[in-house]
Order: C-alpha cells, then sequence, then structure tokens
C-alpha cells in the first residue's frame, strides 16, 4: 500500500486573498488548505496542505492506465481562478525516487503553480486485503446479490447518472439524428439511460438504480474497489428516415470507482465527475479545454439496520399448568370426601371443584386429591 500525495508548494502570481486547490483522482475529490502566507506576487503554503490518496499497486495501475490525466483546479473567493493538469504516467509504482517537483502554468491567466508529487509508503495501517483476498465469490439470490462467505449484512447499492457535460466539444463524424446513450453493467445487469439526439445538448432524465446486497462490510469493500464500473457512451448512426445502423459505436468510456463510498461513513450520497476519453472516430477539438466530457455521477450505499431477535425461553410444565393470574379470588363450589363410592375402594380421596373469577371472567376447576394415613390431602 502506498500513498500518492500532491504537495502544493506556492502560487506565483496577482494577489488577492487566500487560495486553494481541489483535485479529483479515481473519483474522491480532496481540498487543500488555503494559502497561509502572500506577497505581491506570490501565494506561499506555509503549512503542510498535501492532499493524499491511499492505493495497492493494482489500483495504481488501473487509474494510471485509464484516467491518468489529473487536473487540478485552483480556487479562490468561492470561484475558480484556473486550472492546469499532470499525467499519472509520469510516475512509477517502483521508481525509487519518491517525489519530484512540477511547475504548471495556468492558461489565461499570470499564474504558475509549483507543486511536489510522489508515492510514499502508506500512513494507513490497511493490509493490501485486494491482494490478498481478490477471489471473492458472488452469486445471485432470489432477492439479493451474495458477494462473499459471510451474508449476515444486507446493503442497497444507489447508482445515479445524473448527466452529461463537455460533451459539446467532441467532434462527430455520424450524420445528425444519431442517437446516443450511456450505458453500464453490474452484477450481469445492463443498465441504459433514455437515448438523445445531441452531444450539444445531452438531455434524458436522470437514471437511478438500485441493488440490493448481503455480504460483510470487508468482502463488500474489496469485491466493489477491485471491480471498477466501466461506463460507455454510445451511439449508433443515422443513415435514413426511421432507420438506424443496426450495431451501435462507442464514443468515448469511462472508469467508475467505488473507493468513495469506504473513504467516509455510510449511509452517505457521494458525487462525482468522471472524465469520459474519446474513442475514435470521435475527437476532442482542445484537449487542453478546462472543460472535458465527463459523466456525473451519486453513488451511495445505505447498510440496513439488523433487528434485535428476541429470546423468549417457554417453560414448557409451567405453561401446561393452569396458573390463576394476579387478581383472581377462588372460591371453593363443592367438596366431596369420597368420590369414589365402591366397596372395594380401600383409598380415600377427597375432590374439591373451585372457581376462578376476577370480575369479568371466571373458570372452573375440579381436582382429586389422595388422603394420606392421617387424613390430610398429598398435594
Amino acid at each position: 500500500m502506498k500513498d500518492f500525495v500532491l504537495k502544493p508548494i506556492s502560487l506565483t502570481g496577482k494577489a488577492g486573498g487566500s487560495r486553494y486547490l481541489e483535485v479529483t483522482v479515481d473519483g474522491v475529490t480532496l481540498r487543500s488548505a488555503g494559502t497561509s502566507d502572500e506577497t505581491e506576487t506570490k501565494h506561499i503554503w506555509r503549512q503542510d496542505a498535501s492532499m493524499r490518496w491511499s492505493f495497492t499497486s493494482s489500483s495504481f495501475s488501473r487509474v494510471r492506465s485509464h484516467e491518468p490525466r489529473i487536473r487540478v483546479n485552483i480556487l479562490g473567493s468561492g470561484n475558480q481562478v484556473g486550472s492546469c493538469a499532470f499525467d499519472l504516467r509520469d510516475l512509477s509504482w517502483d521508481d525509487p525516487i519518491i517525489s519530484t517537483v512540477h511547475r504548471r502554468s495556468i492558461p489565461g491567466t499570470d499564474f504558475e503553480l509549483e507543486f511536489e508529487l510522489g508515492l510514499f509508503p502508506s500512513v494507513t495501517k490497511q493490509i493490501e486485503k485486494e491482494d490478498v483476498k481478490n477471489n471473492i465469490g458472488i452469486a445471485l439470490g432470489q432477492d439479493h446479490i451474495l458477494i462473499g462467505d459471510i451474508t449476515d449484512t444486507e446493503f442497497t447499492l444507489h447508482i445515479t447518472i445524473v448527466n452529461l457535460f463537455g460533451t459539446n466539444i467532441v467532434e462527430t463524424p455520424v450524420p445528425r439524428k444519431s442517437i446516443y446513450w450511456v450505458k453500464y453493467s453490474i452484477f450481469g445487469v445492463d443498465v441504459e439511460t433514455d437515448t438523445f439526439q445531441s452531444l450539444h445538448i445531452p438531455k434524458f432524465p436522470v437514471m437511478r438504480d438500485s441493488f440490493r446486497i448481503q455480504s460483510n462490510m470487508e468482502d463488500l469493500s474489496i469485491f466493489l474497489k477491485s471491480h471498477p464500473l466501466r461506463v460507455q457512451l454510445y451511439c449508433r448512426p443515422y443513415l435514413r428516415e426511421g432507420v438506424h445502423r443496426d450495431q451501435a459505436i462507442v464514443v468515448a468510456k469511462s472508469l467508475l470507482t467505488f473507493d468513495s463510498l469506504f473513504s467516509s461513513s455510510l449511509n452517505q450520497q457521494h458525487s462525482a465527475a468522471f472524465l469520459f476519453k474519446v474513442q475514435d472516430p470521435f475527437k476532442v477539438r482542445d484537449p487542453t479545454s478546462m472543460i472535458q466530457p465527463s459523466l456525473k455521477i451519486q453513488l451511495e450505499l445505505e447498510v440496513a439496520e439488523k433487528e434485535q431477535a428476541e429470546s423468549v425461553v417457554v417453560d414448557i410444565e409451567q405453561a401446561e399448568s393452569v396458573q390463576p393470574p394476579k387478581n383472581y379470588s377462588i372460591k371453593v363450589v363443592s367438596f366431596d370426601l369420597d368420590p369414589i363410592d365402591s366397596q372395594d375402594d380401600e383409598t380415600d380421596f377427597t375432590s374439591i371443584k373451585v372457581s376462578l373469577s376476577n370480575g369479568r371472567e371466571s373458570y372452573i376447576s375440579e381436582n382429586s386429591f389422595e388422603l394420606d394415613s392421617y387424613g390430610q390431602m398429598d398435594l
């Protein structure tokens, strides 16, 4: 386990209040502390304003391959001042060089950002469970998806596709009236948005899907973190009036990760924008633009509260016996000293019939008791 660390150092340019950075890596957005010292031409981070993301070797390799371009947004007074980018492919997991200092000019401004990038041994005590236990089984139950060996907790995973933005800068070789849609697959289920007809204004209803899961927190975390969601933007080109090509083509791809679900408390909604990687023959007009094709998605992992099972101990012998409730009065109805009238009867018995009443209900009970040698009832 290693921590990818971005540490802001200084921001050269016209002063105007405190500045801070906001960066999204692998779906997790962090914001630095603000500059604590400034001159007329330079903002300086005096305190440690480092932002830190934890990775295993496999997860870092995945992000480095699929989402290598990382954008750094510079904010001040609640507004975005500018942005720049760096590439994770400049870093190697096995590189002995721990960190390097970078300088980036901010397009459209007179700012220059100086920051440090590096991979350091993780400060957390987490074990690389993704590498140790990466073959977690999954099965489809009657009402739930079963993940792992111990499925004692019920979860609900909510995935909401909110909207597309930045697709207006995509150059499309297909005719107008072509149709587009977003699709992803999870747990063997294909999920698609409604179709729309323009990348310039991609309008479709917000789509929310929920998946019920039975698992445990450890197995579910490992499974979802090691199985990112591949989201694709599709197009079916227009051919002629009322006819579109049968085979769809991929306009762009994105990789949706679930790490943010486990970076804070559960039962909270997490919003993230995932960059799309445009595929040939589609192209982006300006790769350096601050706005890039992206998909806004909301994730939520809801954990059901476990019901407290009530333990009831039943005394069978006591339940079968007649126990007079409290506040009942007992009245002797009849008394027979020798209910068995026989000359051969050598055993003395007595029979008592009693009435139990609480004013609303009454019960009659009759029992026989054997008399001992002293004429006492043997209870």
